[in-house]
């Protein structure tokens, strides 16, 4: 029963360690947007109604790189630290993009930002920190293979893989949608921004 209880501590320190670096992430968005010069701040704002409406394929290929590389480097335990350095700065995109848009259009900007964030974030963020979650176990079980010898991991190991590419699967249809559908319905809401 204690190793069932320890298991259930470890992850849950891990959740907790992963949600704090989303936050700070945020929280590091909107301190950078202030720390910007006044110049850049006004050519973003002035650029930002064309920017946000825009579907763009890219969030999709960076999405499919990300994870594939933070993938095949936890296989050397640096996908590990990359994959919470990725989380972190998905946290800063979502507190600067915050703070631009409630700095561009006050309580309207906000809310659209929260329809956009919701809309192209959420379920990114929320799969995301299931992929980290994998990875870590994954990069703990490799580390107990390649150190420990322990032979009986490698199953362990295959159903780890396994689940992680359904999660990029996952993510990659998700990616699909938001391109098609999110466009549509972020024009919907285009005239918070007017």
């Amino acid at each position: 029963m204690k190793r069932y209880s320890n298991g259930f501590s470890n992850r849950k320190r891990i959740i907790i360690f992963m949600i704090t670096i989303l936050i700070l992430g945020i929280i590091t968005g909107i301190i950078y947007y202030y720390k910007l010069p006044n110049l850049t701040k006004n050519v973003l704002l002035e650029n930002i109604s064309n920017t946000i409406l825009k579907s763009n394929i890219s969030i999709m290929i960076t999405h499919i790189i990300m994870l594939i590389i933070i993938l095949i480097s936890s296989f050397i335990i640096v996908g590990l630290p990359l994959s919470y350095f990725c989380l972190f700065y998905e946290g800063l995109s979502i507190g600067f993009n915050i703070i631009v848009l409630f700095t561009y259009k006050g309580v309207k900007g906000l809310i659209y930002s929260l329809i956009y964030n919701i809309l192209y974030k959420f379920i990114f963020i929320a799969m995301f920190l299931i992929f980290i979650y994998k990875i870590t176990s994954l990069t703990y079980n490799i580390f107990k293979l390649i150190i420990l010898k322990d032979k009986n991991i490698k199953r362990t190991i295959s159903n780890k893989l396994k689940s992680i590419l359904l999660i990029i699967l996952f993510i990659f249809i998700v990616d699909i949608i938001n391109y098609f559908l999110n466009p549509y319905i972020l024009n919907v809401f285009k005239n918070l921004l007017k």
